[in-house]
C-alpha cells in the first residue's frame, strides 16, 4: 500500500510540474510506424496554449535524421512547410490546442527516422519544449503482424530494470517525456541501470537490428 501511495504522489508531482508551463505538448515522443508504400507517414502531436492570452508559437527543426531518399515536412495550422524550411511560426488563441505534426515521405524506401522540433512562445523564448518524432517504415509487402509482449520489471524503478520477451530487440532508448534522449542501450539482455537518470516519466523505445521501432512502453524512475 505504501508503494502505491508513493507512485500516486510522484505522478501528481509530475503533473503539477508540467502544468506550471505556459503550454504543453503531447504525445512526446510522437511515434508513427507503417509500410513504405509511397504514402506519407504522419507522427501527430498537439500543442495546447495554457494561457489566457493569444500567443505566437515559434518552431525550429533542430534535428533531422532520415534514410537516404526520405524527406520530411513540418505541418501546423498554417499547412505543411516545404521540406527545406526549418523554422516558422503560427498563432494560437487562449486555451487552444493545435497539431504540430511531422510528415515523413518514405518514397517506397524502408527505414527509420527521427526529427526534433523546438517549440516556444515568441514572448517567452526561454520556455522551450523539444518534441521528438519517430517514423518507421517496413518494406512494402513484408509487414508481418506480430504480438510483441515486452515487459519491463520492476516498474516503477529505482536502480535497474530488466526486460522480458525482448529476444528480437537490438537496442532500446529511454526517453524522457520532455524529449531528452537520456539513455541508449545496445543488446539490452542484462540489467539496465538508471541510477544516473533524474526522477521522471520516460518512454522506453524498442528497436530491432534494422533500426525499426517495434514498440514503446512507459517507465517511471524514482
Amino acid at each position: 500500500m505504501k508503494k502505491i501511495y508513493i507512485v500516486l504522489i510522484f505522478l501528481i508531482t509530475q503533473v503539477v510540474i508540467l502544468g506550471a508551463q505556459d503550454f504543453n505538448v503531447g504525445p512526446n515522443p510522437a511515434l508513427v510506424e507503417g509500410v513504405a508504400n509511397g504514402l506519407p507517414l504522419i507522427a501527430y502531436a498537439e500543442i495546447v496554449n495554457d494561457t489566457y492570452e493569444s500567443q505566437t508559437v515559434v518552431w525550429k527543426r533542430t534535428l533531422e535524421d532520415l534514410p537516404e531518399g526520405w524527406t520530411s515536412n513540418v505541418c501546423t495550422s498554417q499547412g505543411c512547410a516545404l521540406a527545406d524550411v526549418n523554422e516558422g511560426t503560427f498563432s494560437m488563441i487562449p486555451l487552444e490546442g493545435l497539431n504540430v505534426d511531422i510528415q515523413f515521405n518514405t518514397e517506397w524506401i524502408a527505414g527509420g527516422a527521427v526529427v526534433e522540433l523546438e517549440l516556444y512562445f515568441e514572448s517567452k523564448p526561454d520556455s522551450i519544449i523539444t518534441v521528438v518524432y519517430h517514423g518507421d517504415a517496413l518494406a512494402s509487402g513484408i509487414l508481418e503482424e506480430q504480438e510483441l509482449k515486452f515487459e519491463i520489471y520492476p516498474n516503477p524503478v529505482e536502480n535497474f530494470f530488466e526486460l522480458k520477451g525482448a529476444e528480437n530487440v537490438h537496442q532500446i532508448k529511454v526517453i524522457h517525456i520532455l524529449g531528452n534522449h537520456s539513455l541508449v542501450v545496445d543488446s539490452p539482455f542484462e540489467k539496465i541501470y538508471v541510477d544516473d537518470l533524474p526522477s521522471g516519466i520516460y518512454q522506453v523505445a524498442f528497436y530491432n537490428e534494422e533500426g525499426v521501432l517495434l514498440k514503446t512502453k512507459p517507465l517511471i524512475v524514482f
